[in-house]
């Protein structure tokens, strides 16, 4: 599938940490390579939990066995990629960039390996046995391997300077990669776009702000264990994200609404959801606390504003704007 090609070599890949660790030592800004190592391997990480978590791991069966596969590639690309921030943060010399260079074959060559194996839930027929929920965790490895590679193939390759993004289009580009079931829950998570404005923009907020959104939802707002609550022992409930838009013409700004109906988040953790560093996850493998932050840093970088409004046992918003120059008959398009 196309989802899951590569669009770059690995010669690509150590020119792009080279350089990144060149521009870091001039500026000194660990806070822009903090969100950049967490872009690259925080949705990984989730694969290769999924992976490991799926099926009991003392079992010979071909689907377990492929399942080791892909979390072995999909760990050496994440060990390779923090070893990379490490050493871009350490070393400044010759030897440093050697090593880039052999980092960046590996995290290639198992990106290969992955490419050639995803999805897993269109090319292994023994997922009929599998039971709801295990089917839904491959569907979210799937989802999280593809967000993974659209964050490389834009960073990595070189052709990939696009002059403007369109978030409808390219929603409705991934809608049925978007649109899989959740863990930890029994029924589809049912995704309904409802952008009605085409937007033309210089920067990519699916990858930056969306796809944050998105992963977020994944983890915390249908999972029974974020919060003692029966919310979700509804039988009845639908659970459901809506992604909608409104235009305010006035201010030349478009307003995006993500909605989820959830467990919803305490007035307490909303009042500091975009603080770096707060989270209310356990896992210990990569930086948490930097993926809602960011992502309201990549905003209001780009002129918008980020917030949250949610209420426990009833679901989330967060909302984000992005702001337009001109309108061409249906179509919002900031300068070039």
């Amino acid at each position: 599938m196309s989802a899951y090609k590569l669009q770059f070599s690995d010669t690509d890949i150590s020119n792009y940490f080279i350089e990144l660790k060149n521009t870091y030592h001039i500026k000194n800004n660990p806070e822009t390579l903090s969100v950049i190592k967490h872009d690259m391997v925080s949705i990984l990480s989730r694969s290769i939990s999924g992976c490991s978590a799926i099926l009991d791991p003392s079992s010979e069966t071909d689907i377990q066995n492929y399942l080791n596969e892909l979390g072995s590639f999909g760990d050496s690309v994440f060990k390779s990629i923090n070893s990379i921030f490490d050493l871009i943060v350490a070393e400044t010399d010759i030897r440093c960039d050697d090593s880039i260079c052999e980092f960046s074959k590996t995290i290639y060559t198992n990106l290969q390996k992955l490419s050639k194996c995803l999805p897993i839930t269109s090319d292994n027929q023994e997922l009929t046995s599998l039971s709801d929920k295990e089917r839904g965790i491959l569907q979210i490895i799937d989802r999280s391997y593809y967000f993974s590679f659209y964050v490389y193939n834009q960073e990595f390759a070189v052709n990939q300077n696009q002059t403007f993004y369109s978030l409808k289009m390219d929603l409705k580009r991934d809608f049925d990669l978007l649109t899989v079931k959740g863990l930890n829950v029994k029924d589809p998570i049912n995704i309904q776009l409802n952008i009605e404005s085409d937007m033309e923009t210089k920067v990519d907020y699916l990858r930056h702000v969306i796809f944050p959104l998105i992963s977020n939802i994944d983890k915390y707002a249908f999972n029974p264990e974020t919060k003692e609550s029966s919310h979700l022992e509804n039988e009845s409930l639908s659970k459901l994200v809506q992604i909608n838009d409104s235009v305010n013409e006035n201010q030349k700004m478009i307003t995006i609404q993500v909605k989820d109906n959830g467990v919803g988040v305490s007035q307490e953790i909303q009042d500091k959801l975009f603080q770096k560093g707060v989270s209310i996850d356990s896992d210990t493998q990569t930086d948490h606390g930097i993926g809602l932050w960011g992502a309201k840093q990549f905003v209001e970088q780009n002129g918008g504003t980020m917030w949250c409004e949610s209420e426990v046992d009833e679901g989330t918003s967060f909302y984000f704007t992005i702001p337009y120059d001109i309108k061409n008959h249906i179509t919002y398009a900031q300068s070039r």
